[in-house]
């Protein structure tokens, strides 16, 4: 068995995820694939940060949000996004690479779903443990951990760099968030939490 589809389980989850047969990704396109949803992932957990920080003032008017660490994750997201489909030639031939944008675009679905509901799931964690000590903070640079912590192998694996990482990176990007699975019941606890803290704050005043 080959060290791109070793982990077998992880990668026919994934094929029967968006589709597509039994036959897992090889560690470029994985790494590619990554690299790819990094900003569309970072947008959409910015997003979840600013309701919670929309939800937490109406308890704590102090907080807020410094932009600029979000800025600059924007724009290094935005390029290794482009730099995923750097030399991948369109039609799946040439320029020495056996894979084309379409053996990528293959596995973003669930990239997306995958590594997304993982990253999620850390920047909440994060988030609320930053919350707790460091609260000035929290909303503006909670989420820069994780996503260093997750995305800097998959450009050293989209490039060819590295051998033998899929199978724990793989694991890595699935199996905390499990697409959802693990996230969406925090997101939900957290979510109660500061409903029931506006309620009671109401109660008070």
């Amino acid at each position: 068995m080959s060290k791109e589809t070793s982990l077998r389980p992880v990668l026919v989850m994934a094929a029967a995820a968006h589709g597509g047969g039994s036959c897992g990704p090889s560690e470029i396109e994985a790494g590619r694939a990554v690299m790819f949803v990094g900003l569309p992932v970072l947008l959409i957990t910015l997003g979840f940060m600013l309701l919670f920080l929309w939800l937490w003032r109406k308890v704590k008017p102090e907080l807020s949000r410094e932009w600029k660490p979000a800025g600059f994750a924007l724009g290094a997201m935005a390029l290794m996004c482009v730099l995923s489909l750097a030399g991948v030639p369109s039609d799946g031939s040439g320029r020495g690479l056996s894979f084309g944008v379409s053996g990528i675009m293959e596995w973003v679905p669930f990239a997306m779903m995958a590594a997304g509901t993982t990253y999620l799931l850390f920047v909440l964690v994060v988030w609320r443990i930053w919350l707790v000590f460091w609260p000035k903070t929290a909303f503006g640079w909670a989420f820069l951990p994780p996503l260093v912590l997750l995305w800097w192998p998959a450009p050293l694996m989209g490039f060819g760099l590295t051998e033998g990482w899929m199978d724990f990176w793989t694991a890595a990007w699935v199996f905390p968030g499990y697409c959802g699975i693990v996230t969406g019941p925090v997101f939900l606890i957290l979510l109660i939490e500061i409903l029931v803290r506006i309620r009671l704050a109401r109660r008070t005043t």
